[in-house]
């Protein structure tokens, strides 16, 4: 209105036109006094972005309205001049002073206001960053006790939607009562102006009861006359992940250490005890060897009492080291090429002793001779020494252990099964756990370290063992390791049975005066 043919279909998004500074701005109203893009006139415009209901379009509308500045100055001006001419007939010369004074006065006003609204506008720019990146904004009045407190400071607590209570005694209620006095002397040195700034962490309580760390910093805005704070402006953050990640670390650091100490303990420990056990035994075994069956039973049975002790506590001192190198990440491992067969076999001589007191008969099947897989043979053959002896003392006495070996695919599988009485569901549970023995009538107690150090072993390897059970009519135990084949020694291939690759074993024959030459730290190799 009116309409203009000549400027339909222009496009005004050109530089310095005041709908590209409209367009610029982000603002959904400006109003602009200058200079038409389109008709070159001088005018005053105004611009509002709409998006009338029910149109579809990708784009939103630009309504703009204009007059001729000329024409809506004119009044203003005609008023102005008259009023300054009255002013100027009414006035002085003594008030032309006064008159400048005051104009000054206005224009410092008007840009103290602009100053004002800018700070408002950058504080809100501010405010609006902060909540979006997570972040918490209170503004505090400590002479009124006034306070605001953002929806993201709000949600934080678990309190979006209701009412905090906008005070600071308030805030102050919810901070836990241990962390109470540090704030407090943190933001009463920052009010007095001790310290340049307010920062704080501590907890506070959430609206479901819950504790929270938060972080807090603040900053005095403004001081009244007599330099008391009359607006302090903060943040709050959320850092209880890094609380959390912090006593995880203590606890760790805490835990690694005790450990340290728990492994160096042992270590010296075990070197102290089994040097009196050694001579224990060694004595033990030749007083066992000196001393006639046939004139001193008595006494020769109560060496060997002091004997089979003396085994069975070095046995223990043997495994918790063990034990400790595992956790401690300090067992090594020398693989090789090993005969399955053969560690089959040294682990069945090693047993065959125990097996015959408990009446228990061993059933090895024959095994492949080209099973040769890459192993370390002093730990597999302790795997399976551990399973073999763990199921003579458990199946008490009279039965038949059955050991089956074989390489299927890329997995090693030994499987034992015996007649014995089975263990229950919860016995399974634990039955890897070190120091756990089974209280089974007519068997040996062990030391409760065997099948944990199998557990551990094993499973540092890469494998599994499966145990499945029926009360009554036996347990089936099923050892599973990653395997590597190798070729089978031709020697192997013409006998059909072999002994371990790589392996030492001792020979010593069943008598007294020999025995002792046979140490304990030799059995570990298999000696029959």
């Amino acid at each position: 209105v009116p309409q203009r043919p000549t400027v339909e279909g222009m496009d005004l998004l050109q530089p310095g036109s005041m709908y590209s500074r409209h367009a610029a701005s982000g603002l959904a109203e400006t109003a602009y006094w200058g200079r038409v893009a389109a008709t070159g006139e001088e005018r005053l415009l105004v611009n509002r972005n709409v998006r009338p209901s029910g149109v579809e379009a990708d784009h939103g509308l630009v309504v703009a309205l204009s007059r001729d500045a000329a024409a809506a100055l004119a009044r203003w001006r005609a008023e102005t001049a008259f009023g300054v001419a009255l002013y100027l007939l009414a006035g002085t010369l003594a008030f032309a002073g006064l008159g400048a004074v005051h104009r000054g006065e206005r224009r410092a006003s008007h840009a103290q206001e602009a100053a004002r609204l800018a700070v408002l506008d950058n504080e809100q720019r501010w405010a609006l960053a902060l909540e979006g990146s997570g972040v918490g904004v209170w503004d505090w009045n400590p002479q009124t006790d006034a306070m605001f407190q953002s929806p993201v400071w709000k949600a934080m607590l678990g309190d979006a939607g209701h009412d905090f209570g906008a005070t600071g005694a308030a805030w102050f209620e919810r901070v836990h009562p241990d962390d109470a006095p540090a704030l407090r002397r943190a933001l009463d040195a920052h009010l007095q102006g001790r310290a340049d700034r307010y920062a704080a962490e501590h907890r506070m309580r959430c609206a479901d009861g819950n504790w929270k760390w938060v972080l807090a910093r603040g900053r005095v805005f403004a001081r009244d006359a007599a330099g008391r704070a009359v607006r302090v402006v903060g943040t709050q953050s959320d850092v209880s992940e890094r609380r959390e990640a912090e006593v995880l670390r203590r606890e760790r650091d805490l835990a690694d250490a005790a450990n340290r100490a728990k492994t160096d303990f042992l270590s010296r420990m075990s070197h102290e005890l089994r040097t009196p056990l050694n001579a224990i035994l060694g004595f033990a075994q030749l007083l066992v060897a000196r001393t006639d069956a046939q004139a001193a039973p008595e006494q020769r049975q109560q060496i060997q009492y002091i004997e089979q002790a003396g085994w069975h506590l070095l046995e223990m001192v043997n495994d918790m080291l063990d034990l400790t190198r595992i956790e401690a990440g300090q067992l090594e491992l020398h693989p090789q090429a090993v005969a399955l067969g053969g560690v089959i076999d040294a682990a069945q001589a090693m047993v065959v002793r125990q097996a015959q007191e408990a009446q228990v008969e061993l059933a090895v099947a024959p095994v492949d001779a080209a099973a040769v897989v890459e192993a370390d043979p002093v730990r597999l053959r302790q795997v399976l020494v551990n399973l073999v002896m763990n199921a003579v003392e458990a199946m008490g006495r009279d039965g038949t252990l059955t050991i089956t070996g074989s390489i299927e695919g890329d997995t090693l599988r030994v499987a034992l099964d015996d007649t014995g009485p089975g263990v229950d569901v919860e016995v399974r549970k634990r039955i890897f756990e070190p120091f756990f023995t089974t209280k089974t009538p007519g068997a040996r107690s062990g030391t409760g370290l065997g099948l944990a150090l199998v557990d551990s072993i094993v499973r540092q390897r890469g494998g599994a063992v499966e145990v499945e059970s029926v009360v009554g009519q036996g347990t089936a135990v099923t050892l599973l390791l990653p395997a590597v084949r190798f070729e089978a020694p031709e020697a192997a291939r013409e006998s059909g049975r072999h002994s371990q690759v790589g392996e030492t074993v001792l020979f010593v024959d069943d008598e007294p005066a020999l025995r002792v030459l046979a140490s304990r730290s030799l059995r570990p190799l298999g000696y029959r």
